[in-house]
């Protein structure tokens, strides 16, 4: 059975291998990217829980843990649910010690752990996708020797990202600061064009350089520069096809997200407040190793997607499968 659970075999002449790998590397419609995004997810479940548990499962644990005392602890927030009107001690009477702990979370956070569990999402649905059978040692590997690439590709996020605020920032200013003059009706108007005018484009740099990034990067082996334009260049005309996509699937996160914490939260609340608390926290530990491979998946699938649109990929998949191949690895095709 394939990655896609879809029980089709590829054994026999290798001219019934190219079909088979052909109608399963077709262009995807909505609904293939939706399902497909959880059935990678599902069929890959055991490497998925192991290769992001061992690091996003502790990580969590001890970030809320540090979160909670940096916010006032637990008696604050069980305070708070009895009593929104005074809920106790609140951040500004947190020892040093919690604020260093604190700034050392955001750290590990943003240097160690976002990008070692994007690769490590990245290679395991890249690896499925084309036939592999991705292992936790393997994508820990592959994840590790391009750390460095996967580091430089979250600064260029957040540096395009404050670059494309800005931007935007300014087109609402100017155009506020021009209509002033014009009267308080003008005024309102040109700030409302302008704000949706600047959304406008901030969806648009951020579809356009962002949904490609990643797995290109690690498909292709290429830089984190590279791989921005690698995405502009692969999102061509379909932007508002991704869009809605992309909006679609945050949707979908956004109610697992209430689902799976509000579950949690009612699991605890026999046990009172704090049951409650700490059962949505359990929630959010769980809805970690959840949403980073769906995104993630999303991404990969669209990527793939998009180069059979616009590079005939699935012709280059029949080619390998009917040229003669060494025996078969059971790691991606990619370091």
């Amino acid at each position: 059975m394939d990655a896609w659970g879809s029980g089709v075999e590829t054994q026999g002449s290798t001219w019934s291998a190219a079909q088979a790998a052909a109608r399963q590397h077709t262009p995807l419609t909505l609904g293939d990217a939706l399902d497909g995004m959880f059935r990678l997810l599902i069929s890959n479940w055991r490497v998925y829980l192991v290769a992001l548990g061992v690091l996003v499962i502790p990580f969590n644990a001890v970030a809320g843990w540090v979160t909670t005392e940096a916010m006032g602890g637990l008696d604050m927030w069980v305070n708070l649910i009895r009593d929104p009107a005074d809920p106790g001690p609140g951040p500004t009477d947190m020892p040093a010690t919690i604020g260093v702990g604190y700034a050392v979370v955001q750290l590990l956070s943003i240097f160690v752990v976002t990008p070692i569990s994007w690769g490590l999402a990245t290679h395991i649905a890249a690896g499925a996708y084309q036939g592999g059978t991705p292992t936790v040692a393997g994508v820990w590997r592959s994840t590790l020797q391009r750390y460095w690439a996967l580091l430089g590709l979250m600064v260029l996020y957040f540096l395009v990202s404050i670059g494309i605020v800005l931007a935007a920032a300014l087109v609402v200013g100017v155009a506020g600061a021009a209509a002033a003059a014009t009267g308080a009706a003008a005024a309102v108007t040109a700030v409302v064009v302008a704000v949706l005018a600047a959304a406008a484009f901030c969806a648009w740099m951020f579809v356009k350089l962002m949904s490609f990034s990643l797995p290109a990067m690690i498909v292709e082996r290429i830089g984190p520069g590279a791989a921005l334009g690698r995405s502009w260049n692969l999102v061509r005309s379909r932007f508002w096809r991704l869009l809605g996509t992309w909006l679609l699937i945050m949707i979908i996160l956004m109610v697992v997200s209430a689902v799976l914490i509000g579950g949690f939260a009612l699991l605890g609340a026999p046990l009172g407040a704090s049951g409650a608390i700490v059962g949505a926290f359990l929630g959010s530990i769980v809805l970690g190793l959840l949403t980073t491979p769906l995104v993630i998946n999303a991404a990969t699938l669209l990527y793939f997607d998009s180069r059979i649109r616009a590079e005939a990929y699935d012709l280059d998949i029949m080619t390998q499968q009917v040229t003669p191949q060494p025996p078969a690895a059971t790691e991606p095709p990619f370091g």
